[in-house]
């Protein structure tokens, strides 16, 4: 695996069997992920592709295919394995040119509040400043994090700036409140 300005690309060479081998793990593909995927010597074939929300994508030759739930290496292989009808030892990459399925949520009493792309590792205090920080009035002493498993975490600011206690990581599908 290569990785380089956020992208992740994963080259597919040789032949293969009907079956797809199960690579290490990495990062799974979802849907408003925005995809490059280049066929080596096949300009015609290469192009830049966004995840459907049901998470598929068309590609010319290879038809409809379910990206969404695969890693960029899984999708390789997939769309090689279909070109072989067609192409001689197709080569194929896949890189994730921008991470748009994993995202959080800030709501309540912030500047601006929304969902943001979740592109890296965020904490609370990562979240409030992409939120443009707290808006008059807000209760910075009762903030907390809904996950999307129904879990609650309180977030004791105070102690966080202080540092006396870690700053909560967000995960994707989480909503930080600020009440």
């Amino acid at each position: 695996m290569l990785a380089g300005a956020g992208a992740a690309f994963f080259l597919a060479g040789g032949t293969y069997s009907a079956t797809v081998p199960k690579p290490a793990k990495g990062y799974v593909i979802g849907p408003a992920d925005m995809l490059a995927i280049n066929v080596w010597r096949q300009p015609q074939l290469s192009l830049q592709a966004p995840v459907r929300p049901d998470g598929r994508i068309t590609l010319p030759l290879v038809g409809e295919l379910r990206a969404g739930g695969r890693t960029p290496l899984e999708l390789a292989l997939v769309i090689q394995r279909r070109l072989q009808r067609y192409i001689d030892q197709p080569r194929v990459t896949v890189a994730v040119l921008e991470v748009r399925s994993r995202s959080f949520n800030v709501l309540g009493r912030v500047m601006h509040p929304g969902a943001f792309a979740l592109a890296r590792p965020e904490r609370v205090l990562d979240a409030l400043a992409l939120a443009g920080g707290f808006a008059p009035f807000a209760h910075k002493n009762q903030l907390y994090i809904l996950r999307w498993t129904g879990e609650r975490v309180a977030v004791p600011l105070a102690a966080v700036l202080a540092g006396k206690t870690p700053d909560p990581g967000l995960n994707s599908g989480d909503t930080l409140v600020v009440p």
